[in-house]
């Protein structure tokens, strides 16, 4: 998962972090 995360642009690293804390 934090593989394909990496993967994602900027713009939703944002986003990233939200599924961080909702995990």
């Amino acid at each position: 998962l934090k593989q394909f995360l990496k993967s994602i642009p900027t713009p939703l690293k944002l986003t990233t972090k939200m599924l961080e804390n909702f995990q």
